[in-house]
């Protein structure tokens, strides 16, 4: 249960309680209420009732007295007078019951209160003959009445206080947690990375610490966020200026030191061919060193080609891919690599070398690590060619491991695409395994 719930459902109990408490009060005092009105009619009743009746017996005619009766029987509350003759007269001990099918007030509220109807009988005897009675009969239901619509009119009070009360309650539960809602949100910013993220003061004293504390700790995380950044960027620089420095030395030094090597394999192989019956033994041993030369040009151009793409100074980055998907399928002859690379020709080197990086690496993982039989390469622009180019890497491996953490390969080429004010998207690819999605943008210029 929230916090914010508990706020508003505890005080909605206890109000909830109060109202119930009331109307059980109300209903507590109710009868012992319409006792007392009825009681208080029944005396007042009887007291003009017996002068009535004197009066009435005093003219010495039955019916004189009967027609004198009807006109002056009083009119009391709560109680009901009749003039019974002859078969009509109620047996004394007899109460009849209430008439409730027509009261003002539901049936089981007048059950609940149980008003037991009382009545009295007054003989009407007129030269010392019993001529009829007076029947006073006790009527609770318009006391009941009067009660039923105050007890209506306390709940309805009530209720409406009572659903005043709850909305103010929610209203300042609202506002008082409404900083703890900012900082939720806040705390969500930085799990995403957004280090930038800062909150306004709160006012809430038990709060505003917190706040304060919040604050301090994204402008620390941003700090050392940057710091990290810097130092990554300055190592991929240093990483990529030492592979340049390796690339020119293997390529200008060992190079043509490996290609003289060949040829003067060649020459002494070519002098042996005239004088072969001497110098066979010459001959087997400079074949050897020409194979060993070979092997050596070839472990050194894929050095090269990991070191430093020569392709991408020369042949640009389309090609440059293809040839790096055309060496992968040489050594992976059992996996099918296809590649889709838009002839894009951008100004800035470095991107061109971030997104060849993104690729080698990617296949690298594939190939290696993935298990995978088919790995699809595909580099085109975006937008129509004006904002931006996209990368899209995947295969049909083993796909993401659960709870993947970024090692060094994946944090170089999220870093390299970061510097780049790119995007890197990782994800489960439709072939079934994994799938890198890089977007990098670029102003119009920076492509030709």
């Amino acid at each position: 249960m929230s916090l914010k719930l508990r706020l508003v459902l505890i005080p909605s109990i206890i109000l909830t309680l109060g109202l119930a408490a009331a109307i059980a009060l109300e209903l507590a005092w109710a009868p012992e209420r319409v006792r007392a009105e009825v009681g208080t009619g029944m005396e007042l009743g009887r007291i003009l009732v017996i002068a009535a009746v004197a009066d009435a017996s005093a003219l010495g005619s039955p019916a004189a007295a009967l027609q004198r009766l009807e006109i002056e029987l009083p009119k009391v509350r709560h109680v009901t007078f009749r003039i019974a003759t002859g078969s009509q007269m109620i047996a004394a001990g007899e109460v009849p019951a209430l008439d409730i099918a027509h009261a003002p007030v539901p049936a089981w509220f007048v059950h609940l209160l149980d008003p037991r109807p009382r009545i009295e009988l007054f003989p009407i005897v007129v030269r010392g003959v019993g001529v009829g009675q007076v029947e006073m009969l006790s009527n609770p239901l318009n006391e009941i009445a009067e009660v039923w619509k105050e007890l209506v009119r306390l709940c309805l009070i009530l209720i409406a206080a009572s659903g005043a009360i709850v909305g103010l309650i929610l209203w300042t539960v609202q506002r008082a947690l409404r900083p703890i809602g900012d900082l939720q949100r806040g705390f969500d910013r930085l799990e995403h990375g957004d280090y930038g993220v800062r909150l306004k003061p709160i006012r809430v004293p038990e709060l505003a610490r917190i706040g304060e504390q919040f604050n301090s700790l994204a402008c620390s995380l941003a700090q050392v966020t940057d710091d990290n950044h810097r130092l990554i960027d300055a190592l991929i620089n240093l990483q990529e200026t030492e592979r340049k420095e390796i690339a020119y030395e293997l390529h200008d030094e060992v190079g043509p030191v490996l290609f003289g090597i060949r040829a003067e394999a060649a020459s002494i192989l070519g002098i042996c061919g005239r004088d072969a019956a001497h110098l066979a033994s010459i001959a087997e041993r400079t074949e050897a060193i020409g194979r060993l030369a070979d092997g050596m040009q070839r472990t050194n151009a894929r050095i090269l080609a990991r070191l430093r793409p020569l392709a991408l100074d020369s042949l640009g980055l389309a090609e440059a891919l293809r040839e790096l998907v055309a060496g992968w399928q040489e050594q992976c002859p059992e996996i099918a690599f296809s590649v889709r690379a838009d002839e894009i020709k951008l100004d800035d080197a470095a991107a061109e070398l971030a997104l060849y990086r993104v690729v080698q690496e990617c296949l690298t993982n594939a190939a290696r690590h993935a298990g995978a039989h088919r790995i699809e390469v595909c580099l085109k622009r975006a937008d129509g060619g004006k904002g931006a180019i996209n990368l899209l890497v995947q295969d049909d491996g083993r796909g993401l491991p659960a709870g993947l953490r970024f090692g060094f390969g994946l944090m170089g080429m999220s870093e390299r695409v970061r510097a780049l004010h790119g995007r890197l998207a990782i994800g489960k690819a439709p072939l079934g395994g994994a799938e890198i999605a890089v977007t990098i943008p670029l102003a119009a210029a920076a492509m030709a």
